[in-house]
């Protein structure tokens, strides 16, 4: 949910403010979260955002509030436009690593979190969705500033070849006609729209994309050929949903963080 004191966010450094750490999805209050009557309603409205982006450990995707400020910013400036948002650290449940160095979820979190994961690709292909996308990863500099002494170095691993993020822009790009209007929210060029090329994959040119090990991440062995199913259902479904006539027939925006 958008709006004061959500979602709940620590600070990562006393006294530096702008780095906003948030907790996993277990550890959010109840009132952080759209009941699903209210989540319809909102993403019929059009007023629901997904957030694409790479995790920076294991543990947490953002210790250090890389991401949340660049995500903070962008809903900042789109606040008549998002009112709730989808973010996988904060929307689905997640491992606990403070329980258990190999990480934990009770039976019912495992259920849920499987359940999400695998209608999660529609959110991203729903016209209705606004997609704001984070590429960038923290510079060396970055971290060694912003994170605890002693920490790992982060996966600076390209956004252009993880699994999911691939997925995730793959399926926005299915929902849109010819184009995407892109927001870029960097330091330079903040608020300055872009458009780009909508290029739709078919799902064999999508699982040839995500099948090379050499320039496709995935943290989980077994994510790959889940993903690819889940996004030639979404192809199919969207195709036939076009034959029928009931397409969108105008350009698409989506505010994109980059």
């Amino acid at each position: 949910r958008v709006g004061p004191g959500h979602p709940p966010m620590t600070h990562a450094h006393e006294g530096r403010v702008s780095a906003l750490v948030l907790e996993m999805s277990q550890r959010l209050p109840a009132e952080a979260f759209v009941l699903p009557a209210e989540a319809m309603a909102l993403l019929h409205a059009g007023k629901v955002a997904a957030f694409s982006y790479g995790w920076l450990t294991r543990e947490h995707p953002d210790p250090t509030g890389f991401h949340a400020e660049a995500f903070g910013s962008a809903l900042s400036r789109n606040q008549e436009q998002v009112e709730a948002f989808f973010w996988d650290w904060l929307s689905l449940p997640q491992k606990d690593y403070r329980a258990s160095s190999e990480g934990v979820r009770t039976e019912a979190e495992q259920a849920d979190f499987q359940l999400a994961l695998s209608v999660m690709g529609k959110l991203y292909a729903s016209p209705r969705v606004s997609l704001v996308q984070h590429k960038c990863v923290p510079t060396p500099e970055e971290w060694q500033r912003d994170s605890w002494p002693g920490s790992p170095a982060p996966n600076s691993r390209p956004y252009d070849e993880r699994g999911w993020c691939i997925f995730e822009q793959s399926c926005a790009m299915l929902s849109a006609t010819d184009e995407l209007q892109l927001l870029d929210a960097e330091r330079s060029l903040a608020g300055r729209t872009m458009t780009i090329k909508a290029t739709r994959k078919s799902p064999a040119q999508f699982k040839r994309l995500v099948g090379n090990e050499d320039l496709c991440y995935f943290f989980g062995r077994a994510d790959r050929d889940m993903i690819c199913q889940q996004y030639k259902d979404i192809y199919y479904h969207l195709q036939l949903y076009h034959t029928m006539g009931q397409g969108a027939s105008t350009v698409l925006s989506r505010r994109v963080v980059r």
